[in-house]
């Protein structure tokens, strides 16, 4: 499948509100990369950035280039040492992670559709337009939430231990059967020994989309391989989120295909994480 994925450059100009903007899109297709940024077109940068409330332009467009700087790079060393590749999905992962409190990069995860290394900038320029220049609410809920998982997720496998497991793998492909077919299934981690032990898939409940195609790929790895407690969905939900019903139904059906690991519940997502080291 190797499908694209982006993440959305945000600036928070004011740490107390913590009302973060978007300020541009980054996209990684298949080791290929581009990049759209307010500031690009520097006739319309006084404007943009009295909207944006930037007062440190330098700073800003520093972070930019940091930004492009780190995408023409052939890997990105993690704070750990080790490096990702810019070929491995988790390269835009590791460029994430480099963000600080007010330029920051947020994973808004994969598109629906593979696209040729030659989209690549098309594919960033059509983002630009519709999360930057024109957002959507509902999309905007949905980014924000997508950048709370993924932190909360890596920290609760860090401090579970099941990160530094010598069978953990983050990213995992596996060509699963489907009928008489084998199907490219890709997973945010995995455990795999001489054959798959255990999936794990990051859900973004406000995402019917996303909670779908994990239930799906789910039963499918649980017909050939293993049992329900060895699929887990890794979801943020706290209790206000599963007030609301369509969230609710969504966090419910995880429930039905898969072990469901709510990073919003700190202590018990560690156990539960740790468990899938057995």
């Amino acid at each position: 499948m190797n499908n694209a994925q982006f993440a959305i450059a945000k600036f928070v100009p004011d740490m107390k509100r913590m009302e973060p903007r978007n300020i541009g899109v980054v996209v990684w297709n298949r080791g290929d990369c581009a990049s759209r940024f307010i500031g690009d077109d520097r006739s319309k940068d006084g404007r943009d950035f009295a909207r944006l409330g930037v007062m440190d332009r330098h700073a800003y467009f520093q972070w930019m280039e940091y930004w492009r700087i780190q995408l023409d790079k052939s890997e990105i060393r993690l704070r750990d040492g080790r490096t990702i590749p810019r070929t491995e999905s988790a390269f835009l992962d590791a460029l994430c992670d480099t963000s600080l409190e007010n330029f920051r990069l947020c994973n808004a995860g994969f598109l629906n559709v593979s696209m040729s290394k030659t989209k690549t900038t098309d594919i960033a320029a059509s983002l630009f337009e519709s999360l930057v220049l024109n957002p959507s609410t509902d999309k905007q809920e949905a980014i924000d939430n997508s950048d709370t998982l993924r932190k909360e997720t890596n920290r609760a496998l860090d401090a579970s231990g099941l990160s530094g497991y010598k069978d953990f793998k983050r990213t995992y492909d596996w060509l699963c059967p489907v009928g008489d077919t084998l199907q490219h299934f890709r997973f945010h981690f995995g455990i795999h020994r001489s054959k798959p032990q255990a999936v794990i898939q990051k859900v973004n409940l406000q995402r019917q989309a996303s909670a779908n195609d994990a239930a799906f790929m789910f039963q499918m790895m649980q017909k050939n391989y293993f049992g329900k407690d060895r699929c887990a969905a890794v979801v943020y939900a706290d209790e206000s989120d599963l007030k609301d019903n369509a969230l609710y139904q969504a966090f419910k059906m995880m429930g039905q295909f898969s072990e469901v690991i709510n990073v919003a519940d700190q202590p018990h997502a560690i156990k539960q994480f740790a468990a899938l080291a057995v």
